[in-house]
């Protein structure tokens, strides 16, 4: 009867302890900053200066590195997908939680994990994002107000096959999530603009290009006037990164005919579709942040019409084209050799 009743212990031991085991797995992941338990070191911190860049994708431009702190070797993974961000809006103590919208949901594959070592001094792995790839609705709101960045590198469960970093001495030796210390950002730059013409471009958030296009409208709130529209007459400024491209059709030149001639001024607003896929045919093929400015020309004059026109040459602010996946093909982003330098002049210095 006793051997029996231990039996029985020694199984409700066994299924409890079971229990507590499936729990574990599958119970959200706490990241740690302590580098001599972790063996490496997670920072994201804004970017460099760097001129190429406009006033708004140097305010969203941060660096994620790993870098190893205690472990003579390991292997990384190196896919800034797997970033994700806790806005916290300035007083307000409720998070907002920005994730990539292609965040892989199993392992990358073997060519985004790299193998780094102690002896050298570069980063286990290191690229530059910007943070309105990650944010949208409330969350860029709250950015463009200015708020707190907290940066999650790697799992958000536990999972056995799953992890961001691991010994190459003992690959049973995992870490399935990293976290940074947070950073203060300040408000979004405010973009200028000027001249009599407005124009306004509408923001896009896209999967890719396909179906892709510019909806502008021209304004002048200050004053009317009459001008002379056709789709060749509009231009965009493409700029990604230190990357700029001028876009449109060919201009060709045309007899105005009196018909065509449109007033501007006051509320009246005149709106326009132009498909991307004509205007810039060779651009937004990767998944990225786009800063797109509409510009237009209008070198017509009314007077042989007795009409008074607006002339000249006028461009509105950037708007935001996010293209979430485009053509599948990952591109590391990484800093130029200037900024790198200065990286590391400045870690030699401290």
């Amino acid at each position: 009867m006793k051997c029996l009743l231990n039996t029985l212990l020694l199984l409700l031991i066994t299924s409890f302890v079971g229990e507590s085991l499936a729990f574990a797995e599958s119970e959200t992941v706490s990241p740690t900053t302590d580098d001599e338990v972790l063996g490496v070191r997670f920072s994201f911190v804004p970017a460099p200066k760097d001129e190429t860049l406009s006033k708004t994708e140097q305010h969203y431009r941060f660096v994620a590195q790993v870098e190893l702190s205690g472990w003579p070797a390991a292997e990384v993974v190196a896919d800034r997908r797997l970033l994700s961000l806790l806005i916290t809006p300035e007083a307000k103590k409720r998070s907002l939680r920005c994730v990539h919208p292609e965040a892989p949901r199993g392992m990358p594959d073997a060519e985004r994990i790299k193998t780094a070592s102690a002896e050298g001094h570069a980063p286990a792995w290191r690229e530059w994002v910007d943070l309105r790839m990650y944010c949208n609705g409330r969350a860029l709101k709250a950015l463009q107000g200015g708020a707190t960045v907290q940066a999650v590198y790697g799992w958000k469960k536990k999972n056995k096959s799953k992890w961001i970093a691991r010994s190459t001495v003992d690959p049973e030796i995992k870490i399935i999530a990293l976290e940074s210390e947070s950073v203060t950002l300040g408000k979004e730059p405010e973009q200028e603009s000027s001249g009599a013409v407005k124009l306004s471009l509408r923001s896009s958030d896209r999967r890719d290009k396909r179906g892709l296009s510019f909806q502008v409208a021209v304004f002048s709130p200050e004053s009317s006037a009459y001008v002379y529209l056709r789709p060749d007459l509009y231009r965009f400024s493409v700029k990604r990164g230190e990357q700029t491209t001028l876009c449109g059709l060919y201009q060709t030149i045309a007899n105005p005919i009196r018909d065509f001639f449109q007033k501007l001024g006051g509320r009246r607003r005149i709106a326009k579709s132009l498909d991307v896929s004509q205007m810039c045919p060779e651009l937004f093929n990767q998944a990225g942040i786009y800063e797109v400015s509409p510009m237009l020309d209008l070198p017509y004059e009314g007077e042989s019409f007795g009409l008074k026109t607006f002339n000249g040459s006028f461009q509105g602010p950037a708007a935001v084209f996010r293209i979430r996946r485009g053509d599948g093909e990952y591109v590391e982003q990484l800093l130029n050799e200037a900024d790198s330098q200065n990286e590391a002049s400045k870690e030699d210095s401290e």
